[in-house]
C-alpha cells in the first residue's frame, strides 16, 4: 500500500517582522487548476497585498513554487522547504505580504516566508493518505452475502450498490492492489473488473 501525507482543512496563521505583516495560508489541492483558483481568491480578497508567494506540491515528483516579485528565492523557495521537510503532498502554501515601510533584506526575507510557512504547518492536522482505486464487482444472489460479509470484514468502502433479478453490481474502494483484491473473493462466483480512477484518500 501506498502512503502520502497532506492536511485535513484549510488553516491561516500571522506572522509581523519589522512591520510588515505575512499572512500564511495552507490549502489542500489535488491539482494546478485548484491551485489557480486558491490563489485567485487571496489575490481578489487581498488587493492591496504587495506580493502573493507560494509554493505547491502534487505528488513526490510535481511541485512548484514563485516569489512573486520578491528577490529570487527569497520567498518560494522557503516556502517549498517547508512542504518538502515536513514530507507534505497535495498542498498549496501561499504567504500574502503587506509591505511596512521597512526593507527586511535577503536574508530577513527568507526568514520571514520560512517561518510563516513553518507555523501554518505546525498549525494544521496531517493525515495520511492511502492510493485507492475502485472496483466493480458483480455477484449472483447466492454469493452475495458472503461477499458483503468479507466486504464488511476488510472494511472496504460501498461506493454504489445496483442490483437486477439475478446479480447485484457493487462499487468498492480499496487500498489493495488488483491481485490482493481478488484474492479475497476467491472462491466466489464473482467477477472483478478495476477502474483505471486511482486518487489518494482516508479511510475514515
Amino acid at each position: 500500500m501506498e502512503y502520502i501525507y497532506s492536511i485535513k482543512t484549510q488553516r491561516s496563521e500571522i506572522y509581523k517582522e519589522k512591520g510588515s505583516k505575512f499572512i500564511s495560508f495552507i490549502f489542500r489541492v489535488q491539482d494546478k487548476m485548484e491551485v489557480k483558483s486558491k490563489l485567485e481568491e487571496l489575490r481578489e480578497a487581498n488587493p492591496k497585498a504587495g506580493h502573493v508567494c507560494y509554493a505547491y506540491r502534487l505528488s513526490k515528483e510535481v511541485h512548484f513554487m514563485s516569489d512573486d516579485g520578491e528577490p529570487k528565492n527569497s520567498a518560494g523557495l522557503p516556502i517549498l522547504n517547508q512542504i518538502l521537510s515536513h514530507e507534505l503532498n497535495q498542498v498549496l502554501i501561499a504567504v500574502v505580504r503587506y509591505f511596512g515601510g521597512t526593507k527586511l533584506g535577503l536574508s530577513g526575507l527568507t526568514n520571514a516566508y520560512k517561518t510563516s510557512s513553518k507555523m501554518v504547518i505546525n498549525s494544521s492536522n496531517i493525515i495520511k493518505l492511502q492510493k485507492m482505486s475502485q472496483f466493480l464487482v458483480k455477484s449472483d444472489n447466492v454469493n452475495l452475502s458472503p461477499m458483503l460479509k468479507e466486504i464488511g470484514n476488510r472494511k472496504f468502502r460501498i461506493l454504489d450498490h445496483s442490483f437486477e433479478a439475478d446479480y447485484h453490481l457493487i462499487t468498492v474502494e480499496s487500498a489493495l492492489e488488483e491481485v490482493d483484491f481478488r484474492s479475497v473473493f476467491q472462491g466466489m462466483n464473482v467477477s472483478i473488473a478495476k477502474s483505471n480512477q486511482e486518487y489518494w484518500s482516508t479511510q475514515e
